[in-house]
């Protein structure tokens, strides 16, 4: 059921995720963990007035291409260990699913402990992280780039110019990226503890690119960089580069699409890998297939336990969506959907690994592929 916002509530709530999570503190103290708290909905099952299975449902909003979208992160899935097994988050998913269709959310997103888990929920691995480790070495023959300016600070002082460039990305044919609220961004300055902020300015003096990053020991860690054109690409590979005098590597869980290799003279010398992020799910067929299919399309769902009222013949035509009994072009289950449309599997891939069913008689089928920049966790 859905939990009120009251004192008893988030005590109780804070004891149960810090046992599950196991907090070494308070959390109904912890200002990072309250920020996220009272912004979001609160779902639980309950015995004698204590919390006994949890789920928190963050209301966000993500970009698809030109449009803004609701979207639900969610998070801090917990139960006691006497109250597991039992069905309770299967029977709160069921729940928390309905009432983001009745509020026409259009997708989720999460951070998985179980991909199989939450697949049975109609999620799929949208989200890739490109994991770079970078050593001096791999600086081999790269030239720096002279011109141009950096400015370093802290949040507050950057704060507007990082905002400015943030937003300029969302506009670069991204899918699902977060749209981040004030109160987000504010709550990942916090929640990085020990984070700095560098911000590229070109020759004309135009912020053109930012950085943020940690120090962890012998390694640097980069949270996020963000570029607006190969200048400014350059001038932060040369900026993260003369931290290496005081740093053995630098870490760097980039989006998938991201090309770092291609500024390096020596390749090899990188070491890059690739693994799972977040997952997605389509909540609402009707809002999200219109931006993905610029030309007519009939498409089938074939199975969604959670939000039946997507299953069914989908006529995509003049950026609508309706009820259709037309010959379907492809058909699948909301999980392949979703991993087709929010993550990088192309048609002729979904095909070919049986995700989805491309009919034979379909031609020039087009389906706009976009990019995801997701620094964010939840």
């Amino acid at each position: 059921m859905k939990l009120t916002h009251d004192a008893q509530t988030t005590k109780a709530v804070a004891q149960l995720v810090g046992y599950a999570f196991n907090k070494q503190h308070a959390l109904d103290q912890d200002e990072i963990f309250l920020s996220r708290y009272k912004h979001a909905d609160l779902y639980g099952e309950t015995n004698e007035q204590e919390v006994m299975s949890f789920i928190l449902v963050d209301r966000f909003k993500v970009q698809l291409f030109e449009k803004v979208v609701k979207s639900a992160g969610i998070g801090y899935v917990a139960s006691y260990p006497e109250h597991r097994g039992n069905g309770a988050i299967k029977r709160l998913m069921q729940e928390i699913l309905q009432d983001l269709f009745a509020k026409q959310v259009a997708l989720s997103q999460l951070a998985p402990f179980s991909e199989s888990f939450y697949r049975q929920f109609g999620y799929a691995v949208t989200s890739l992280q490109k994991c770079y480790r970078i050593k001096e070495q791999a600086f081999l023959g790269f030239k720096n780039e002279q011109k141009g300016t950096i400015k370093r600070g802290d949040w507050q002082t950057l704060a507007p110019l990082i905002k400015a460039l943030y937003a300029k990305q969302l506009k670069n044919k991204q899918v699902g990226t977060l749209v981040r609220s004030s109160w987000w961004w504010e709550r990942l300055d916090k929640y990085y503890d020990g984070r700095f902020y560098a911000v590229i300015f070109d020759q004309a003096g135009q912020a053109c690119g930012y950085l943020s990053y940690r120090a962890k020991g012998p390694q640097l860690y980069v949270d996020e960089l963000v570029y607006e054109n190969a200048f400014a690409l350059r001038k932060s590979l040369t900026y993260l580069k003369a931290h290496l005098a005081s740093f053995q590597e630098i870490i760097y869980n980039a989006p998938l699409h991201e090309q770092l290799e291609r500024y390096f003279p020596e390749q090899r010398l990188l070491e890059i890998t690739q693994k799972p992020y977040m997952m997605s799910r389509i909540i609402d067929v009707k809002q999200v297939l219109p931006l993905f299919f610029p030309k007519e399309v009939v498409v089938e769902v074939t199975n969604d336990d959670f939000c039946p009222q997507n299953v069914g013949r989908w006529e995509v035509k003049g950026g609508t969506c309706q009820p259709s009994k037309k010959r379907p072009d492809l058909a699948g289950s909301i999980t392949a959907l979703s991993e087709l449309l929010c993550s990088d599997l192309t048609l002729d891939q979904a095909s070919l690994l049986e995700k989805l069913k491309l009919e034979s008689h379909t031609k020039d089928l087009q389906l706009r592929k976009g990019q995801q920049s997701f620094y964010d966790y939840f």
